[in-house]
């Protein structure tokens, strides 16, 4: 009996380890995990290199939350990343009425550095909160943004901070390059 008590457990500990289990989305640019039942859109909606959606949680379910990333080309603009953050918060402060800065701060991973900044705005009449990092090399910004509804912000964090965290440039040259 004991044995097949053991048996249980560990095929039980198997499907919640495999459940679990993270997907990887990658180029020769950059590599990002995200959670199995998340779904990946590569068509390059809205200037995006990708969206990465939550699942529709139910019926009335009228935003899905989403990692994103947009690359843009900055080669001969002569920007670093204090610069880019403060371009960015500048944009941010202008957006309306609803938008609000919680957190921006540099962080240092690695051999990289990278600005997070964490705030508020509204969307056609959806308040909604977002994560963002800044990465910024010699010739390109990469602009990661983790998506929620503000009231859900909390129960997503966690997730979304992973998907975020999970990010990596996989270039030696473009990690290298970066401008601090």
């Amino acid at each position: 009996m004991k044995i097949l008590q053991t048996l249980v457990l560990c095929f039980i500990a198997t499907i919640s380890i495999a459940q679990k289990k993270s997907l990887v989305l990658e180029n020769e640019l950059y590599k990002i995990q995200y959670p199995n039942k998340w779904t990946v859109d590569t068509s390059k909606t809205m200037g995006t290199e990708f969206f990465i959606f939550s699942p529709i949680e139910n019926g009335t379910d009228k935003f899905r939350e989403n990692v994103n990333l947009i690359v843009q080309d900055i080669s001969g603009h002569n920007i670093d990343l204090d610069k880019y953050a403060d371009i960015s918060k500048n944009e941010i402060n202008t957006m309306g009425p609803g938008s609000r800065i919680y957190e921006a701060k540099k962080i240092k991973k690695g051999k990289s550095e990278y600005y997070k900044i964490v705030y508020d705005m509204t969307e056609e009449s959806l308040k909604l909160k977002l994560e963002q990092y800044y990465f910024v090399t010699d010739t390109r910004a990469f602009v990661l943004t983790f998506t929620t509804e503000s009231s859900k912000f909390a129960s997503f964090k966690t997730v979304g901070e992973g998907v975020l965290n999970s990010f990596q440039l996989r270039s030696e040259q473009i990690a290298a390059s970066f401008k601090k």
